[in-house]
């Protein structure tokens, strides 16, 4: 059964995700994430965990582990990702007294200190409390790419059109603002022609300045 309805069930969650993303917003380093549906956020960890447990019949995370699906240093960053960002999302509900999801300007400073962080040399407490979400976020990111990649690895050799349907969702490529020479490939920038170094060479600078 899996086999035959693997593609279907992978190409709705995936197109459920980009749905959760066009709404919440597609970058993982917006000022107010949506912590719950946003990218990088918990609904993307979650997702990921449906579709392993559909393709590999487990029960828990550990399982994935067991099936080759991550490392074990990888289940530790998807667990760590996930109790950081259930913990961010539990402080915004008892301190808003609703069910917010987005993490407002006007509360960071207040979780940051709910959490434990302190000023330093040049941080403050809340610039530090976000730069650490978004490196959660990018975590999540990574490990999103690890999750398909092994997923397509595996299921390819037995279901027909597997490969497709992560070509169409996973590796979408789209404009990069403000150049024409470089492009969003698979989530990375990627040049847009082979001849973009030899035609301007400043684009070797320019690629460090768009991945920043």
């Amino acid at each position: 059964v899996v086999r035959t309805t693997g593609p279907e069930y992978v190409q709705a969650k995936l197109a459920e995700r980009d749905d959760r993303h066009a709404k919440a917003g597609e970058s993982r380093y917006l000022v107010e994430p949506n912590v719950k549906d946003g990218k990088g956020g918990l609904r993307d960890l979650q997702t990921l965990f449906w579709i392993g447990k559909y393709f590999y019949r487990v029960r828990t995370g550990e399982e994935l582990v067991d099936k080759g699906v991550f490392t074990e240093g990888e289940y530790r960053e998807f667990q760590k990702a996930e109790d950081f960002l259930w913990a961010v999302r539990c402080h915004m509900h008892f301190l808003t007294g609703k069910a917010e999801e987005r993490l407002h300007f006007d509360i960071q400073r207040e979780i940051a200190e709910r959490l434990g962080y302190t000023t330093h040399p040049g941080l403050s407490a809340v610039e530090r409390f976000m730069k650490h979400y978004f490196l959660v976020a990018k975590d999540v990111g990574d490990l999103t790419r690890i999750f398909c990649a092994a997923l397509e690895e595996e299921q390819a050799k037995h279901v027909p059109g597997f490969n497709r349907i992560f070509l169409t969702f996973s590796r979408r490529k789209r404009k990069l603002a403000g150049t024409s020479d470089f492009i969003v490939d698979n989530h990375r920038i990627n040049i847009a022609d082979d001849q973009v170094f030899e035609r301007d060479p400043v684009n070797l600078l320019r690629l460090f300045w768009f991945a920043d």
